[in-house]
């Protein structure tokens, strides 16, 4: 059996092996710095024109809230108020003629699961937005909630909620109020 041992004060070591294998890495980690520096550099510098327009698009939104804040102060004067009123109203009318039932009837007949029917439908349109309260029946509380699972699911159906929740008395059934905000499809195909 053969021991090396070293004895000398400074026990000789092959630093040229280190120094290739440490150079390498740290040329390599080195290469790959500038690489990313370069990229996050040409991404700053290609974002440029986007934060330009974005720049823009905000003064034009500030420019805009100040037009309705003027326009908002102008139409809340007492003198104004009946002009007010009426374009309310005219809005709600707007909103509730172009309300397509063949739309919302298609669009719930491709949530509605089996053995569960609408028993009343009421559109509500408040804000700019349409709103659905459905009275729905059916024959277990797992097939009612199903249908509320299928609208939060669904891309025309949002925020849809259970109001209140009973049984009759005389059968086995169940209803549930639900309500939820409604998003027809536009009328050329946008959604």
């Amino acid at each position: 059996m053969r021991l090396d041992i070293n004895l000398a004060s400074h026990p000789y070591e092959d630093v040229r092996a280190f120094l290739m294998r440490w150079g390498t890495a740290t040329g390599a980690l080195a290469l790959f710095t500038l690489v990313l520096l370069g990229a996050a550099v040409a991404g700053w510098w290609g974002a440029r024109d986007v934060r330009q327009e974005m720049d823009r698009d905000l003064l034009q939104m500030q420019e805009l809230d100040r037009d309705k804040a003027t326009a908002q102060a102008l139409l809340s004067r007492p003198q104004n108020r009946e002009t007010l009123e009426r374009s309310h109203f005219l809005n709600s009318l707007i909103t509730r003629k172009a309300f397509s039932w063949t739309q919302l009837f298609m669009d719930l007949e491709k949530i509605m699961p089996p053995r569960v029917r609408v028993v009343s439908l009421q559109p509500q349109a408040a804000d700019n937005q349409m709103s659905v309260r459905l009275l729905v029946e059916g024959d277990s509380r797992e097939r009612a909630l199903d249908l509320l699972r299928r609208m939060e699911e669904s891309e025309r159906f949002r925020l849809a909620r259970v109001k209140s929740e009973r049984g009759k008395e005389d059968s086995r059934l169940i209803q549930l109020e639900i309500v939820a905000y409604y998003a027809p499809e536009d009328r050329r195909g946008i959604p």
